[in-house]
């Protein structure tokens, strides 16, 4: 695995395309008693420079040094890098009371965060990190990633708890988790690896002894008990927040497969053993939870 510099990622080398598309117009940032135009993509974007002053030491000076002969209808201009998509985002974060931030997807976040750094909007960017933690559960390695390349700690753990839902095989082969350093790769492999073993464990505590009601039955065979057992084990290594631990149907083949007698294959029998299946689902959730990744600072890259 090679250790890729994380400042070097950007949307076309995590394979992220383009999610939204340019505006036409500057609206609903056009306000009749602007006093600065920010210009990006063709767009003109008709705004108050004491807004953008106070947030933005970046904005503050470009605007002292603006021109005075760039100006339309004697309101100057200045000329930015960014899209107008992405400076629409920016807007919408400054003028909330106007327009709701529409941030659903990755793609459009990872380049409102790089202009919200670029010009110094702290609290854009605090409110970027609620967003991007939200994105967690639908994208888990890629939040994580990008959390380590900005250097939000808080968002990397969240991502790595999201990732117990996949499948331990997907870290091995998944082109997200290629990006990271290899020491960071490392700790999310040790963290996912750990807490299969917290829920392995919370079986073994809850279920892993034999029921009572089965003793003394003709068909007390203790193999289908272990192989149930065992088949729960193994998907919770694989992925212990996916795992249905109260899961019927596994339980109900078991049963079928290997218990002839009526009295211990019956649906009261399976109803209690699916509320023990209940407090290992508990005691995963709380064990899992006291598992943390320890970054420090050679994990981040921002």
């Amino acid at each position: 695995m090679s250790d890729i510099p994380i400042s070097e990622i950007d949307n076309s080398t995590l394979g992220i395309e383009p999610g939204r598309s340019q505006l036409d117009l500057g609206e609903p940032f056009s306000f009749n008693d602007a006093s600065i135009i920010l210009r990006a993509g063709g767009v003109d974007f008709a705004v108050h420079k004491s807004i953008l002053s106070s947030v933005s030491p970046i904005f503050k000076d470009m605007f002292t040094l603006s021109r005075d002969d760039t100006s339309q209808e004697g309101i100057p201009i200045v000329e930015l890098e960014e899209s107008s998509q992405v400076i629409y985002d920016l807007l919408s974060f400054l003028y909330m009371h106007i327009n709701d931030p529409a941030l659903d997807d990755i793609p459009s976040l990872l380049n409102v965060m790089r202009a919200a750094q670029k010009y110094e909007l702290t609290k854009v960017v605090l409110k970027l990190i609620d967003h991007l933690e939200k994105q967690a559960s639908k994208d888990p390695l890629l939040v994580f990633v990008l959390a380590c390349q900005w250097g939000f700690p808080d968002v990397a753990r969240t991502a790595a708890l999201h990732t117990l839902k996949l499948n331990f095989s997907t870290l091995l082969v998944s082109e997200e988790v290629t990006r990271l350093p290899t020491k960071t790769y490392q700790k999310l492999l040790v963290y996912h690896s750990k807490c299969g073993q917290v829920a392995s464990q919370a079986i073994q505590d809850n279920i892993g002894h034999y029921p009572t009601q089965f003793r003394g039955c003709a068909d007390d065979q203790k193999e289908w008990w272990t192989a149930y057992q065992s088949r729960l084990k193994e998907e919770c290594r694989m992925h212990p927040l996916e795992v249905d631990y109260t899961n019927t149907e596994m339980l109900q083949h078991q049963c079928r497969s290997n218990l002839r007698c009526r009295q211990h294959n019956s649906p009261a029998l399976i109803h209690s053993i699916m509320e023990r299946g209940k407090k290992v689902q508990k005691a995963v959730e709380v064990g899992i939870h006291k598992v943390q990744i320890e970054f420090d600072v050679t994990d981040f890259f921002a």
